[in-house]
């Protein structure tokens, strides 16, 4: 128990000095050390986003969400809501994109992404796309009516 926690120790200093492989060989260490430290796999995570590994963070976010009985795609919902109260919009942008072809209806993500993709990214055709789906499978009233309205806006 103890060498897991020296190994994300570890980790954390190889993540401040700017050397991510040896800070995820670390982590990785740790978590066979203790597989059932979920503070340290969502960590891990985030660092993974953060140096723009997706596919690798997605894997480590569905081992997470089954060791903590959550839904994949809730888990990536909530992360990308988490990016975006971050100011990490095109990491947010990328988990929710992941969030809809996990679950394709999901609503949320797809007014999220019209939402950043007019105000964020400014790619109307993009932010329309999404709204229009939004709208299609949304059930928030003022949801709807946002989308509703910015699609006004767009056109």
């Amino acid at each position: 128990e103890f060498q897991g926690l020296l190994k994300f120790q570890v980790a954390r200093a190889n993540a401040g000095l700017d050397r991510p492989d040896e800070a995820l060989e670390a982590y990785e260490e740790g978590l066979g050390l203790a597989p059932r430290d979920t503070e340290s796999r969502k960590e891990m995570t985030g660092y993974l986003i953060e140096l723009e590994r997706y596919d690798e963070a997605f894997a480590s976010l569905q081992v997470l969400s089954e060791m903590t009985s959550t839904a994949y795609d809730q888990s990536l919902l909530e992360l990308a809501k988490e990016l975006m109260q971050k100011g990490k919009q095109a990491q947010a942008r990328v988990a929710f994109e992941r969030v809809i072809a996990v679950n394709p209806d999901c609503a949320e993500a797809y007014y999220e992404l019209g939402v950043e993709y007019y105000y964020g990214s400014q790619d109307g055709a993009r932010a329309k796309e999404m709204l229009k789906k939004y709208l299609e499978i949304g059930k928030d009233p003022e949801l709807l009516d946002n989308a509703k309205t910015l699609l006004k806006v767009i056109k």
